[in-house]
């Protein structure tokens, strides 16, 4: 009852604080653009109507369709249908000529497209909330969910009507099924072994944690990143828990939740999107080709953006997540933040240390590294410094903050408490 009423609290503050100030996020022309599109969704709902928004086109090819429909719910909650939408930026033509043709969507219009963003920045906050608090303590969970609150970066590109919120968002329920798959794996595991049965909570949970990665993939492309992810936790769990079961066996489960994961990814990936249905496997591919036609053209067109050779890009990108767009981001405030994440990557690993020995304990942390680390890696490599790219490390080194934070603080407060306990000596 405390854990649910706790999370309550931090929910109403996170609404709080996401709910207020939509309308002042500055407009982002990509947002034109995936507003303009949302009416992808009731052509997802009634395919016959227009079946040719689903052949081979520029808006079929640019990002899969789940951010769209997502900005649909929120703009029909709104009262807002098909007839009401903006059309799409023109990005050859200047600000003022777009406004002219009606790109810009009017400000209702903009603050319902981007109120599902905002309660979708909430849910990813607290599923980060619950899993922090499960593996480094409750100071560690409050102090993250006050750097990400108090973070203007973290608030300007979660409130946009665009994919880094239905990202984020997938990856933390990725996260949250793959730590109570791990779970059901540990309690199967203990028990005598007789037959796969006992196994099917496991295969639910990770064929749940594949179509996460399903959901992950048709908000952005590199959502994917989810399934190598998937797999590793799954053969990490294997390999480290073996418990009673004879070897043979659990190669074989290990195999059968592999291609659980898998398959759930495929089936959602595949279901939400209807262009790929004729060919799912050729035009997914053709999906990857076109996105990596798009960022040669944007390097082209955005030369003073382009990330160039090795040691630029350890400067760059480690000043950005670590500085410009961190929480804590003043004069000196790099060698600081470096400093705390180290501190709280060492405390997650010692934490997760145990569990990848066979110990019960530690579960929580090594999804937080796995996840973590599978899913900002990416962005690390990103040829362009655009800060929409830096969301998911920006927001895992701000988990390794709060927790290096905590991890400085309680045992100055454990000493304060004694200090001042019956008996004790105050100084």
């Amino acid at each position: 009852m405390r854990g649910w009423l706790e999370t309550s609290v931090v929910a109403c503050a996170l609404l709080a604080v996401f709910g207020v100030g939509i309308d002042r996020v500055a407009f982002f022309p990509d947002e034109s653009e995936w507003i303009a599109t949302s009416y992808y969704f009731e052509a997802f709902l009634d395919r016959s109507a227009e079946p040719t928004l689903w052949s081979e086109r520029y808006w079929t090819l640019t990002q899969p369709p789940l951010c769209r429909y997502i900005i649909a719910l929120g703009r029909l909650a709104g009262g807002y249908r098909v007839g009401d939408l903006n059309r799409p930026w023109a990005f050859s033509i200047g600000d003022a000529a777009n406004i002219a043709r009606g790109a810009l969507p009017n400000p209702r219009l903009l603050w319902w497209s981007r109120l599902p963003m905002a309660l979708l920045a909430v849910v990813s906050i607290l599923i980060l909330f619950r899993l922090v608090t499960a593996a480094a303590g409750r100071w560690a969970a409050y102090t993250l969910v006050l750097l990400l609150a108090a973070n203007p970066f973290v608030y300007r590109i979660l409130c946009r009507a665009m994919s880094e919120a239905p990202l984020l968002a997938c990856t933390a329920l990725f996260a949250l099924a793959s730590d109570a798959a791990l779970a059901e794996w540990q309690r199967s595991v203990e028990e005598p072994y007789r037959s796969f049965a006992a196994f099917r909570p496991v295969a639910a949970w990770f064929f749940l944690a594949g179509c996460v990665c399903g959901l992950a993939a048709a908000a952005k492309l590199n959502g994917f990143a989810t399934v190598p992810t998937g797999l590793v936790l799954c053969a990490l769990a294997a390999a480290t828990h073996a418990g009673k079961v004879p070897m043979g066996a659990r190669s074989v489960l290990t195999a059968a939740t592999a291609g659980l994961l898998l398959l759930g990814t495929a089936l959602i990936f595949v279901v939400l999107n209807p262009y790929l249905y004729v060919d799912p496997l050729g035009r997914t591919v053709t999906l990857f080709n076109h996105r990596l036609l798009e960022i040669q053209g944007q390097l082209a067109s955005h030369p003073n953006s382009v990330i160039h050779g090795m040691t630029s890009r350890v400067e760059i990108v480690s000043r950005r997540i670590l500085h410009d767009f961190a929480a804590m981001s003043f004069p000196g405030s790099l060698l600081l933040n470096v400093v705390l994440c180290a501190l709280g990557a060492h405390f997650i690993v010692r934490q997760a240390w145990p569990w990848l020995r066979g110990n019960p304990t530690g579960r929580t942390s090594v999804v937080i590294l796995v996840v973590g680390l599978g899913s900002a890696a990416p962005a690390l490599f990103t040829p362009l410094d655009w800060d929409r790219y830096y969301l998911l490390p920006v927001i895992f080194t701000t988990v390794g903050i709060a927790v290096g934070i905590a991890a400085c603080v309680t045992p100055l407060l454990a000493r304060a408490r004694e200090g001042f306990a019956p008996g004790g000596v105050s100084r």
